[in-house]
């Protein structure tokens, strides 16, 4: 239960409605003065459940079943979702996620909706410093410069056009251990092999992000925790 306080403005008798802002989302709610109730009272008023908003867009329960398909669940707040690749994350956060087959919700992706300050720029998203922490200890090096990264894993220089390289392929070659065939691209779990490749740089930084830890520990299960425990 979320409460306001809400202030009675001179003018207003009981039985009026009151537009104000919901300090969450920033829409207007509605509010009816109670009798008795005079100007200059203040009012506590419960705000409505939160809703799942991506991108600035409050999206439908259909929307949130279609997501659900695709084993995201996506718990009410407020989200950003990258359309072209399949990233998602908190408003203001890094990436805690990736949505393996196409879909399409709430509005166009804002530039600094993770707040990110690396000068790494990914289909017009200012990455988080974690994005690049976990871009280096996951693909490769990650310099600053604008990309774009595709569905399929495809990474290309904004600017140029140039295929740079695939970063499922380069995850793989990096973290699967040569003796170990078979993992899966995004849905494998973490070995032992993966665990000791992570720099403690990368795990600090990812240690102060919760929604990062429960999104990352509830991807890869037990080796989640293991991972974050040996920290």
């Amino acid at each position: 239960r979320e409460l306001i306080s809400v202030l009675v403005p001179p003018g207003c008798s009981p039985g009026d409605t009151l537009r104000v802002e919901d300090p969450r989302t920033r829409e207007l709610i509605s509010v009816l003065v109670p009798n008795p109730c005079s100007p200059g009272a203040r009012l506590r008023v419960d705000l409505p459940p939160m809703p799942t908003v991506v991108n600035g867009i409050k999206i439908t329960a259909s929307e949130l079943e279609r997501l659900k398909l695709r084993g995201v669940h996506l718990p009410p707040g407020a989200w950003w979702f990258d359309n072209k690749c399949g990233a998602y994350g908190r408003m203001g956060g890094p990436a805690v996620g990736y949505i393996q087959t196409r879909v399409d919700v709430g509005g166009p992706m804002s530039r600094n909706c993770s707040r990110g300050n690396t000068g790494v720029f990914l289909n017009g998203r200012h990455c988080h410093r974690l994005d690049v922490a976990n871009w280096k200890n996951l693909v490769g090096p990650c310099f600053p410069g604008w990309y774009t990264l595709d569905w399929d894993g495809n990474n290309f220089n904004a600017l140029t056009g140039q295929w740079l390289n695939n970063v499922r392929h380069a995850m793989r070659e990096r973290l699967a251990p040569p003796n170990i065939p078979g993992l899966e691209d995004w849905t494998r779990e973490l070995t032992q092999e993966m665990v000791t490749a992570a720099t403690e740089e990368a795990v600090r930084g990812l240690m102060e992000n919760s929604d990062y830890i429960a999104a990352f520990c509830s991807q890869y299960g037990g080796h989640g925790l293991e991972f974050f425990n040996m920290w």
